[in-house]
C-alpha cells in the first residue's frame, strides 16, 4: 500500500505503514524506521518523510556519491514547491489542468534554465550559455552544496548554494545492517537508508 487509506476517521498505523511498504522488513527493522521518524510530528507526517527519503531523496544523494566531482545538485524550491512544478519552466508551452509557472520572474526563470541547459552542453552549470544571476556552483561532492532556487516573501528570486543538512545525509548513508543493535549504530552515526539498500529496491 504506496498511500495509505486518510479517509476522516481513520486510524493510520505507522509500523503497519512501513511493513506494507517494505514487505522484506523483519521488526528489526519496522522498529528501527519508526525508531528513525518518531520525531517527525503526526503518524501523516511520518509516513510521508519515509516515503520521500527512501524512495526518492536518498536514492537521489547514492548517485551523487557514485559521480564525484562530477555532479550538482539543485533544488527548486518557490512554494508550494509541487511535483513537476518545474516543467513548466523547462518547457515554457507546457500546459497542465490550467496550472502554469509559480513564480513567473524572467530573471528567476533564465537562471533555473541555465543551470539546466548550460549542463547538458558543457557538463558544468558554471559555463554558461549566457548570463544569470546563479552563483557559483560546486559538484556536489565533496563539498555537500546543492544550490536551492527559491524566491523571498517580497518576490525577489533567492539562488543561492547551501549545505546538504546533515541530518538527512545521516539517514541516507550507506554500512550493512545485521542485527537490531546495529541498526542503532547506524542511527546514532548516520547511516541508515542505504543500510537497508537491499530489502528497499534502491
Amino acid at each position: 500500500t504506496l498511500f495509505p487509506n486518510l479517509t476522516p476517521g481513520h486510524s493510520l498505523y505507522f509500523t503497519e505503514y512501513v511493513q506494507q511498504l517494505f514487505p522484506l522488513f523483519g521488526p528489526n527493522q519496522t522498529e528501527a524506521v519508526a525508531s528513525n521518524y518518531q520525531s517527525f510530528g503526526s503518524p501523516l507526517d511520518q509516513v510521508n518523510a519515509i516515503m520521500g527519503e527512501s524512495t526518492f531523496i536518498c536514492p537521489t544523494y547514492n548517485l551523487l556519491r557514485a559521480f564525484p566531482g562530477k555532479s550538482y545538485k539543485g533544488e527548486y524550491a518557490v512554494p508550494p514547491a509541487l511535483h513537476a512544478d518545474d516543467m513548466f519552466y523547462y518547457f515554457p508551452s507546457f500546459t497542465f489542468s490550467g496550472l502554469s509557472k509559480s513564480f513567473n520572474n524572467t530573471t528567476f526563470t533564465n537562471a533555473f534554465t541555465q543551470g539546466f541547459l548550460s549542463f547538458v552542453v558543457h557538463l558544468d552549470p558554471d559555463d554558461k550559455l549566457r548570463p544569470s544571476i546563479t552563483p557559483e556552483w560546486p559538484t556536489w561532492a565533496p563539498t555537500e552544496t546543492e544550490m536551492v532556487f527559491n524566491r523571498t516573501e517580497g518576490g525577489v528570486p533567492s539562488i543561492a548554494g547551501v549545505p546538504t543538512w546533515n541530518t538527512l545525509l545521516g539517514r541516507c548513508k550507506c554500512v550493512l545492517l545485521a542485527s537490531f543493535f546495529l541498526v542503532q549504530w547506524l542511527i546514532s552515526t548516520g547511516r541508515f537508508w542505504k543500510s537497508l539498500i537491499k530489502l528497499t529496491a534502491q
